[in-house]
């Protein structure tokens, strides 16, 4: 099996610097590119075409929810990691909805993060520790319900933006 391409994704450069050294030690991975702005990131899959994006969320010009939704639209045999050092549960339902294929947080262990890497290459999900507690705890609550009655949590509207509506709506959140 050839080496898993892969491309780091965060506008901290000191994160990027150890995750590159971190697979790097790794025999079977290759970094491809990094980016540190969502933009940036959108540009690089789409002309570097790696196996694996690990993904930052909370990044400058594009979220990486969005930058996501972008890249598995160009790049539709891309797979996303989110790596982020929030686990709030809409954090995650938004990057699941996006696309993403793993969800672990920063304070994950670096073993992890190079499992994740090999799983989602093979079609798996994968999820930290704490993320996986908090989706089996958020699925037994909507499973506990004894009627059958709908979990009490309001749907989501599912709303498509365009490219440039995104676009516009992350720089007025940026001011």
């Amino acid at each position: 099996m050839s080496n898993i391409s892969v491309l780091i994704v965060d506008d901290h450069n000191i994160v990027r610097q150890g995750l590159r050294a971190l697979l790097l030690a790794e025999g079977d991975i290759t970094i491809v590119g990094e980016a540190q702005t969502g933009r940036e990131a959108v540009q690089a899959a789409a002309t570097l075409h790696p196996e694996i994006v690990i993904m930052d969320l909370a990044m400058p010009l594009l979220n990486g929810w969005e930058a996501t939704r972008q890249i598995l639209k160009a790049t539709p045999n891309a797979k996303v990691i989110a790596l982020s050092s929030y686990n709030n549960e809409d954090y995650i339902q938004q990057a699941i909805a996006a696309g993403a294929a793993a969800y672990l947080i920063k304070q994950t262990a670096s073993t992890d993060l190079v499992k994740a890497i090999r799983e989602v290459r093979c079609g798996n999900a994968f999820f930290s520790p704490a993320i996986a507690m908090t989706l089996r705890t958020q699925t037994c609550k909507m499973g506990d319900d004894a009627d059958g009655a709908q979990p009490e949590s309001t749907p989501r509207a599912s709303v498509e933006l365009t490219q440039r509506e995104a676009e516009v709506l992350q720089l007025i959140a940026e001011g």
